[in-house]
């Protein structure tokens, strides 16, 4: 009959096998992952996306739009009243004037009979969507030419 080895010699063969096994999957999982130079070209093509109306999402594309078109009919029913001009460009007045207009102002209206528009219109739509992307598609004087930051801090509200 053959000898058979130790079995203190078997565990430890055994834990070496498994921890070159391990050695080798860590070693293939990191090849898989994207180095630092690789993942500054992905923040750059995407920060470039971003930066271009590109960046907007189809979804939210069609939002800014249609906020775009209420801010044009909101300026052809009452821009003359409260003194647009289209060479000052929209003040915070005027688009505290038109956020309460567009509340009562819907296009869709309420299956349960409420009034006015949701939430999101007063804390989303108007504050962020309007200065950020309608008066910047618009190309009105004073925002056309703010960088993120600058739009970030005159939000509306």
């Amino acid at each position: 009959m053959p000898a058979q080895p130790e079995p203190a010699a078997t565990e430890e063969a055994d834990i070496e096998a498994l921890l070159r096994q391990a050695e080798a999957a860590d070693a293939a999982a990191r090849a898989t992952l994207t180095t630092p130079e690789e993942e500054r070209v992905i923040i750059e093509a995407a920060e470039t996306l971003a930066g271009s109306e590109a960046g907007v999402l189809a979804k939210s594309r069609a939002v800014v739009l249609r906020l775009e078109s209420k801010w044009v009919d909101f300026l052809a029913r009452h821009g003359q009243e409260y003194g647009w001009d289209e060479s000052v460009g929209p003040t915070m007045e005027m688009a505290k004037h038109f956020q309460t207009w567009g509340f009562f102002h819907r296009t869709n209206f309420s299956t349960v009979g409420l009034d006015g528009m949701g939430d999101s219109w007063g804390q989303l739509a108007v504050p962020y969507l309007l200065p950020k992307y309608v008066f910047v598609r618009r190309g009105y004087a004073g925002w056309a030419e703010l960088g993120a930051e600058a739009l970030h801090i005159y939000r509306l509200l």
